[in-house]
């Protein structure tokens, strides 16, 4: 059994370089796959936090547009009357304007 100075200088003496995460077939190997997929998990959690950052804009301006509309009283109460026929709540009808 050979001394491990002995089988370096060995080796060296060969002027071979020993490389590793290269393989001719792309698809077996391990450490492309993992950089891979965490690449294309980046990407997705990218895209994924600009579309949260859009709907959030979106769902804040819908809110305000409603704040205006209360406000403004484009949106009303409608009164509720309680009758027993029904059982429950219902719409009470509302006056004819003329």
């Amino acid at each position: 059994m050979q001394a491990i100075k002995e089988a370096a200088s060995e080796f060296l003496a060969t002027r071979r370089v020993a490389v590793t995460g290269v393989s001719r077939k792309p698809e077996s190997h391990g450490t492309e796959t993992a950089l891979t997929t965490a690449l294309n998990t980046a990407y997705m959690a990218e895209r994924i936090a600009l579309f949260g950052i859009v709907v959030g804009i979106a769902l804040l301006l819908s809110g305000i547009g409603f704040l205006i509309l209360a406000v403004s009283g484009a949106i009303r109460r409608v009164p509720w009357a309680k009758t027993e026929a029904a059982g429950g709540l219902i719409a009470a009808p509302r006056r004819p304007t003329v």
